[in-house]
């Protein structure tokens, strides 16, 4: 996004990432196998940590409203919940059990890197910054991830892929 107006969010400097080093806003998100997102949304400005966005976006009360034992495999960012099961980091990756979850665990968790990787390759207005209202970012991305599902959707019906794959739903869900 384009630095927003000072008028528009007050605090214009917390939509600076120092991880990325520009302007932007935080996306929490949750995928399915296919790359489709089951749950999208803008959870804050962009230096908004990980651990706080999933709780400001409701993705976390998702997750923890799994069913019996699922659980979603989650960045080191997220803390260890009933359903919640972030990748090892720092000191415990070099205990060896922790090291082969982390591995085996990155190897779900990449279906989420991969869907933002093909949600930016195919929508062209997220190549530059957006010149928008800072309120109206929000439902740009929500569209973008509903298109996204519907070309993935489409793209595996035509190649005659199953769809029988359980789906979150909640009011702010995709």
């Amino acid at each position: 996004i384009h630095r927003p107006p000072r008028k528009q969010v007050g605090n214009v400097r917390a939509f600076f990432s120092g991880h990325k080093q520009k302007d932007c806003v935080n996306i929490q998100a949750a995928c399915d196998a296919y790359c489709r997102f089951q749950f999208i949304a803008v959870a804050g400005p962009g230096n908004m940590r990980d651990h706080e966005a999933i709780k400001q976006c409701g993705l976390l009360d998702l997750v923890e409203a799994l069913p019996g034992n699922y659980v979603a495999i989650m960045d080191a960012a997220y803390a260890v919940k009933t359903h919640s099961c972030p990748l090892f980091f720092g000191v415990d990756k070099l205990n060896a059990y922790c090291d082969n979850f982390s591995f085996f665990g990155s190897q779900l968790r990449i279906r989420s890197e991969m869907a933002f990787g093909l949600l930016y390759q195919k929508w062209g207005i997220l190549w530059r910054p957006m010149r928008m209202d800072i309120g109206r970012v929000r439902f740009v991305i929500e569209s973008i991830g509903r298109l996204h599902n519907f070309c993935i959707t489409r793209r595996m019906e035509r190649d005659g892929v199953s769809l029988a794959i359980a789906h979150i739903t909640k009011s702010q869900s995709i």
